[in-house]
């Protein structure tokens, strides 16, 4: 039976996010101290074999570095929902093609 790897490695960039736009900063020139997120990196990585009776199997890490939120970002409003706001997590995925 004869296999083929198939190797995964991603680096995702999400550039910095102001948080305030110009109309909104004239009318409160200071709103906090947080006025951007800054740029984001984060990298996923996975490895896999897929066999000829097709029969897949893939084992993958996204977030391998456990990159955290920028600033006192949550990941879930507005300005940072853009962030992975999951962490470093795994998974197995098994595929079967006919």
């Amino acid at each position: 039976m004869q296999q083929r790897t198939c190797n995964g490695w991603n680096t995702r960039f999400i550039n910095g996010v102001e948080l305030y736009n110009p109309t909104q900063l004239e009318a409160n020139p200071n709103p906090s101290n947080e006025m951007r997120y800054g740029s984001y990196f984060i990298t996923d990585a996975s490895v896999g074999y897929n066999f000829d009776n097709g029969v897949g199997v893939k084992l993958g890490i996204d977030n391998l570095f456990n990159r955290r939120l920028p600033g006192t970002s949550q990941g879930n409003g507005a300005g940072s929902a853009i962030y992975d706001n999951i962490g470093r997590f795994g998974y197995l995925q098994a595929t079967y093609k006919f």
